[in-house]
């Protein structure tokens, strides 16, 4: 939960939620579940930007990030039936009735609080159902595309690029990944002591993995080929551990009657490991600990259907970290970086962006272009992001750089002084689609609980 938030409270409480609404002078961290009016208070917020008393936001200064399309569609109908109600109510002097519920208590509150009249408000409903088509709701994906077709020459990529949905990127991968390796397998095989090497400690399968994980624009090759030069590319993170260290546990305390059976007995083995790996021991120290993931996990009376997915997904994470040796992981990485960036460049120039992609090359042109940086500052006084536990930590980088403040250009998205009111943010850990996938929900608490903390109201 972030800083300061109301346990057990959420969403209900009507003081929490008329905070989250009206509080424009801090950045807002929103904890909530689901069930709990998420897009009904993200509606109320872009209803009380575009009634701000000092100064008139037009919609298409709000940018609002959700997770899927659906929901991106969803939001803006019901931004558009609001406006019109508010519409409608501002030509009749007695306002809403009494029927309206909480839609007709939103606007009597923008009557009191910011003293417009109703003439006003029915002006700044029109403009805004005028331009709302136009204003930004939609995925992260959707507005990166936007953001690189508008700046391609920046971006360094074709603006006529079509979007993949992986299908592309898939086919084209087997494609080159079959022709490197007749290369590198077929005679006269110019690195057979090498490959050798590394074949008795990893599969092929696994190698194609991680060959096919490097070609996604997401990972930092750069980076990474730097922390394997000086040995730092195998030191794991400790927050991350530690989340994955606590998931576990949950889970355990949660289904100790289960503990005997096969599930509980996987569980068991990966817990073991995240927390000898957090204590500081090696692979090789844990390597007893295979034999216990391998085991196969099914749904009882003991474990339902969620948590067996969730325990699957951590043996996942638990049999991939005990395969981290450092000398055939190193081996691999020195054969396969070559050819992930040869691929990357080759899908770019065939007129492909993945959507890993698309995130990465937005996050990299603002990072690396202060003047496009600071123009899309000044476009959007408005950030709301929901759902932000599921979004990544490429997009978190995103958010932070277009909410900093005008006239600063940090480096690295830590370092970015956020505007005071400008971003807002709904998102609950427990609700992520990612459960167990401790890198992104370990960044989740990074920024709510570490980057944001102090500096942000949180609900």
């Amino acid at each position: 939960m972030a800083p300061g938030a109301k346990k057990g409270k959420g969403l209900a409480d009507a003081r929490d939620r008329a905070a989250a609404a009206t509080e424009f002078g801090r950045t807002v961290v929103v904890t909530a579940g689901a069930g709990t009016g998420k897009t009904a208070l993200l509606v109320e917020r872009t209803l009380n930007i575009l009634m701000l008393p000092l100064r008139r936001v037009p919609v298409t200064e709000i940018l609002a990030l959700t997770f899927s399309n659906r929901a991106a569609g969803e939001m803006r109908t019901r931004i558009r039936e609001a406006l019109a109600s508010f519409l409608e109510w501002s030509r009749v002097s007695g306002g809403p009735p009494e029927s309206a519920g909480h839609l007709g208590s939103i606007y009597r509150g923008v009557l009191e609080r910011t003293k417009l009249g109703r003439e006003e408000i029915g002006e700044r409903a029109v403009d805004a159902l005028s331009s709302l088509e136009r204003a930004s709701v939609s995925t992260m994906h959707a507005f990166a595309g936007q953001i690189l077709r508008r700046y391609p020459v920046e971006a360094g990529i074709d603006p006529r690029f079509r979007e993949d949905d992986g299908l592309a990127f898939l086919e084209r991968f087997e494609i080159e990944w079959e022709r490197f390796l007749e290369r590198e397998l077929g005679y006269p095989a110019p690195r057979a002591e090498l490959w050798n090497a590394v074949l008795e400690d990893i599969s092929l399968v696994d190698i194609t993995e991680l060959a096919k994980r490097l070609c996604d624009e997401e990972v930092p090759l750069d980076a990474l080929a730097a922390q394997l030069g000086d040995g730092r590319l195998f030191e794991l993170d400790k927050g991350w551990l530690a989340e994955l260290v606590r998931e576990a546990n949950e889970l355990l305390s949660a289904h100790e009657d289960g503990a005997s059976q096969n599930t509980g007995r996987l569980l068991r083995a990966s817990t073991d490991l995240f927390e000898g790996l957090f204590a500081g021991k090696t692979p090789d120290d844990l390597a007893e600990l295979e034999v216990g993931l391998g085991i196969s996990a099914g749904v009882t009376k003991k474990w339902d259907a969620d948590a067996v997915a969730r325990v699957k997904s951590g043996a996942r994470i638990a049999k991939g970290l005990l395969r981290c040796r450092p000398g055939p992981v190193q081996g691999a990485l020195d054969i396969l970086l070559r050819f992930a960036r040869a691929f990357r460049a080759g899908f770019v120039r065939s007129g492909e962006m993945s959507f890993s992609a698309l995130l990465a090359r937005t996050r990299d042109l603002l990072r690396g272009h202060p003047r496009v940086r600071e123009g899309l500052k000044s476009r959007y006084s408005h950030i709301l992001v929901d759902e932000f536990q599921d979004t990544d930590p490429v997009q978190y980088e995103i958010v932070f750089y277009l909410a900093e403040r005008p006239g600063s250009s940090a480096r690295e998205w830590r370092d970015c002084r956020l505007e005071p009111g400008k971003l807002f943010i709904v998102g609950d850990p427990k609700q992520s689609i990612y459960h167990f996938r401790g890198a992104d929900i370990g960044a989740y608490h990074e920024v709510v609980e570490g980057r944001l903390a102090g500096e942000a109201a949180s609900l």
